[in-house]
């Protein structure tokens, strides 16, 4: 729970550059891979919402969305990208049942101490409504450790020694 607490903290402080940083990547490529797994108005939660660059592309698309993240300071700014639909939820306080016709995991399950993995993935998993979608990107590797994201130099990651 400390790394994550931390993890928190350094998101709050960062918030500002860290969503500068992040909200114009393109990512259409993954997200229309994903949206084409979807029937067309599906609701998505985006998982680890950070600045709102992805729910803000789905709600543009016709989809209704659900956006999270545990830091509040981000979620405060992701909220002024997407006009609201962003929550400060932690992922580990999750309680959806069958709501989600897809979850959107960019990035974000690899702030997730490795020990709570499976905990993380089965609250996905009953999120999803039957035959939902689930996009989850992680980095390569073995093990894990805190470490600032060496691309942009803001953020604490778990990563791969």
């Amino acid at each position: 729970m400390k790394d994550q607490a931390s993890t928190i903290a350094f998101y709050e402080e960062h918030a500002e550059e860290y969503c500068e940083t992040t909200s114009h990547l393109d990512l259409n490529h993954l997200r229309g891979r994903f949206l084409r797994e979807l029937q067309p108005g599906a609701h998505i939660l985006d998982a680890g919402c950070g600045s709102g660059r992805d729910s803000k592309a789905f709600l543009d698309r016709g989809f209704r969305v659900t956006a999270i993240d545990a830091s509040p300071r981000v979620i405060e700014l992701a909220s002024k990208v997407v006009g609201g639909h962003c929550h400060v939820l932690r992922f580990q306080e999750m309680a959806f049942r069958e709501v989600f016709d897809g979850i959107w995991a960019c990035a974000s399950i690899l702030h997730i101490p490795k020990r709570e993995i499976p905990d993380i993935l089965a609250r996905f998993v009953m999120a999803l409504k039957h035959e939902g979608v689930l996009y989850l990107s992680v980095k390569q590797g073995k093990g894990e450790r805190l470490a600032k994201d060496p691309e942009k130099g803001t953020g604490i990651r778990r990563e791969s020694p």
